[in-house]
């Protein structure tokens, strides 16, 4: 049962309540200050590409300095980048795997036993962008995932992956697609399941915003192009908690970013129907995780700039 967004919001406050009354550890919280580069350029569509949940994005070489996501609870962002080269993001929730996994055992079934790519179009999409690349050059960061919530029973992993014991989890079929569509790339972990969360059998939108308010996601993680370098902001630096407002609690979501994540929401469900009637037609489905389709600047909401810097 969905909750009414007013309802949403007293259960945010009464977490928040609970956690000023018992505040969590900040000692490993990061942050984006709001008025450094960074903080400025992600408020800049002119510099920021966003990825939303369920889609996949390139950006070209001189266009965005930034390629970014947000809100990374039990999803896994999945970042590729090479220097002078084109650079790609993806954000796959829990409702993509799913749908993602569907799509495999189709193509498995009507392969007659044949090698499937998982999420095929994206990793199609993936390796054909990073053909002439010296794939020693090439680095893909894995971000977000919550320990708790990498198994789950009803994925039933492995049933799908029979001859691949090490599919047992949603990290490692992520990390087994990269691997596969860009063989001998360097791989970085490091911001892979650093957080223990909570289970999908436990959760619920009120232990999910606990956990969240104890630092556990990601309200943004970005790449910096140029660089390389991925920035990442832990989710109690920003609105779960009532901070001094003295403190630069950190890079804050602007409002148009919030509304497009649930414009993308509203297209993503519309795919899983769609997907969902050509399963039952035993026809192959369109896969859900799709590349982002880019808004021209008539069609976006101006974004308010209420802050000094």
């Amino acid at each position: 049962m969905r909750m009414s967004h007013t309802e949403r919001e007293k259960l945010m406050e009464m977490v928040i309540d609970e956690a000023e009354a018992n505040p969590p550890d900040m000692t490993a919280a990061l942050s984006i200050p709001r008025c450094s580069e960074v903080g400025v350029a992600l408020r800049d569509l002119e510099r920021t590409a966003y990825v939303p949940e369920g889609q996949f994005r390139f950006v070209q070489p001189g266009a965005q300095r930034f390629l970014a996501t947000y809100g990374i609870c039990n999803c896994i962002a999945v970042f590729v980048t090479s220097p002078g080269q084109t650079a790609f993001c993806t954000h796959v929730n829990p409702g993509s795997f799913i749908w993602g996994l569907e799509e495999f055992k189709f193509r498995k079934k009507i392969s007659g036993g044949g090698v499937v790519s998982i999420f095929k179009t994206m990793s199609d999409a993936l390796t054909n962008a990073f053909k002439d690349v010296q794939k020693s050059k090439i680095t893909v960061s894995l971000v977000g995932g919550w320990k708790l919530a990498d198994h789950y029973n009803e994925w039933n992993l492995e049933k799908t992956f029979k001859k691949d014991k090490g599919l047992r989890t949603f990290s490692a079929v992520m990390l087994k697609c990269v691997k596969g569509a860009l063989p001998g790339a360097k791989i970085d972990t490091s911001y892979l399941n650093r957080f223990d969360g909570v289970s999908l059998t436990d959760r619920t939108l009120y232990s999910k915003l606990q956990t969240m308010v104890k630092g556990e996601s990601y309200d943004v993680a970005a790449l910096d192009i140029l660089t390389g370098q991925i920035h990442l902001q832990t989710s109690v630096h920003t609105r779960w908690l009532k901070l001094d407002e003295t403190v630069d609690n950190g890079f804050i979501l602007p409002m148009d970013i919030e509304r497009d994540v649930h414009m993308h929401q509203v297209g993503e469900d519309a795919r899983i129907e769609d997907h969902l009637a050509s399963i039952r037609a035993d026809k192959m489905p369109m896969p859900v995780l799709q590349e982002y389709i880019h808004r021209t600047v008539d069609e976006r909401v101006q974004w308010p700039d209420t802050l000094d810097c």
